[in-house]
């Protein structure tokens, strides 16, 4: 990057904070290490109050947009409207557009992407990156159409897959972005088939972890050895399997315990088969924790169990953040051949894979590893080298920065003597900033 121009970026999500989404505050933090100013828009405020330990150190403003239906927003566009040239051919088109969605769900895209435009013109940043192809990158596609910044996005696994996403973006999206990123192969093969230049808009870059900060650790000694299960509690997950495979232990006589950490929609459904499998003296649900809980109750570990499987609406993981915490810390982990999973886990080297929706095959694993510690011990130092190797945030994030330079790059060579963004925005958009909140 030229260090003579400071390269500033605004990150689209559909909420911030998650706290099932560490892998952005992640990413957001290391940008900001490797001298990236980034401005964040969450088109929803967080309704979890649980926030991840790693949030007081960001610099990032968090701006949050206002309700479409609100006064607030309304009372706010008139003003873009009447202070900007903004042309009236074009966005007609894509209001039209907005609106054959009969649920409204287009208007509500419409106006978030013309706020969008309008604060990124205000604050000097050419170029928006949304996190998963869902609502967040079709407001800042819409903010580009609409005549403002660059844009691209990443994708994650049920903004690809789900039945239920909307089928028509990712296909506009590749067609339009600068870039887009994707964090495990098995998704790079299935985006490739739905643009003919796969090879020049998608790019692979793994998820990252702060290794720095997640210290390898030798086993616990533990007389009943114990397993973690950290996760939401969603069917993808494949805890019900889990919870299958433990009364297969408890009738073979196998002694151990379980800890599994998450809340989801079908936690009532795993207690009451939780309860039905009387698994109350050796497996143990402790509700959401904070993230430096998840983690201690991975350390005090001899494994780590995620059996994920492709839900029934086609929802599944792609690459899944507990698993590699697990083997940055040491542990080995249980999971399934779904593709993504198989570019974390290596079958007998860091881990055991077993077949989806198997609970006899998750029992025998398990069973294998409870027995064998010296092996878990092998497992987990080998799984700590392919983090390091695989999924050092920095350099991922590296990679990031690269794409980001080069749209900077090019945005500054196609504008040379002229002003420094598109000339539909004269500068004199009005906008008051109350909306702004900084977190930290």
């Amino acid at each position: 990057m030229n260090s003579n121009r400071k390269l500033r970026v605004g990150y689209v999500l559909k909420v911030f904070p998650r706290i099932s989404e560490t892998f952005v505050l992640n990413e957001i933090l290391e940008l900001e290490c490797q001298g990236v100013e980034v401005e964040i828009f969450s088109l929803n405020p967080p309704s979890d109050p649980r926030f991840h330990s790693r949030l007081g150190r960001l610099q990032a403003k968090v701006h949050y947009l206002p309700r479409p239906d609100s006064s607030e927003m309304w009372r706010k566009l008139r003003g873009l409207v009447s202070s900007t040239e903004l042309e009236a051919s074009l966005t007609g088109q894509i209001f039209l557009r907005a609106l054959e969605q009969t649920d409204g769900a287009g208007l509500k895209v419409f106006l978030q992407g013309l706020y969008l435009r309008a604060i990124a013109c205000e604050k000097g940043i050419s170029h928006l990156h949304a996190h998963f192809a869902t609502v967040a990158t079709r407001a800042a596609m819409t903010a580009h159409r609409l005549g403002g910044p660059t844009f691209s996005f990443t994708a994650h696994a049920k903004d690809i897959y789900q039945e239920e996403r909307d089928k028509s973006l990712l296909p506009e999206a590749l067609a339009e972005a600068e870039f887009a990123v994707t964090v495990t192969d098995f998704n790079v093969d299935n985006l490739g088939a739905l643009t003919p230049n796969a090879s020049e808009v998608v790019k692979r870059i793994y998820n990252g972890l702060p290794l720095d900060e997640i210290e390898f650790s030798a086993l616990p000694e533990q007389d009943i050895p114990c397993f973690a299960a950290v996760g939401r509690l969603v069917e993808k997950k494949g805890f019900d399997d889990l919870l299958e495979a433990c009364a297969l232990l408890r009738l073979r006589g196998v002694r151990f315990r379980g800890v599994i950490a998450g809340g989801g929609e079908k936690e009532a459904d795993l207690r009451a088969l939780h309860s039905k499998l009387d698994l109350a003296d050796c497996v143990e649900f402790v509700g959401p924790v904070s993230h430096d809980a998840a983690l201690a109750i991975v350390r005090d570990s001899r494994a780590v169990v995620l059996p994920c499987i492709v839900g029934s609406d086609g929802n599944r993981d792609a690459l899944p953040t507990s698993l590699l915490e697990a083997l940055a810390i040491g542990r080995p982990a249980v999971s399934t051949d779904l593709e993504g999973v198989t570019e974390i886990i290596e079958h007998e080297r860091n881990g055991l894979l077993v077949p989806q929706r198997n609970p006899v095959a998750i029992a025998d694993a398990l069973e294998r590893l409870f027995t064998d510690p010296e092996l878990c011990a092998r497992m987990g130092r080998n799984g700590r080298a392919i983090v390091e190797k695989r999924f050092d945030l920095s350099a991922n994030v590296g990679e990031i920065v690269k794409l980001f330079d080069t749209v900077f790059e090019g945005h500054i060579e196609s504008t040379i003597g002229v002003s420094p963004l598109s000339p539909t925005f004269n500068g004199a958009w009005g906008l008051e900033d109350e909306n702004r909140v900084h977190i930290g």
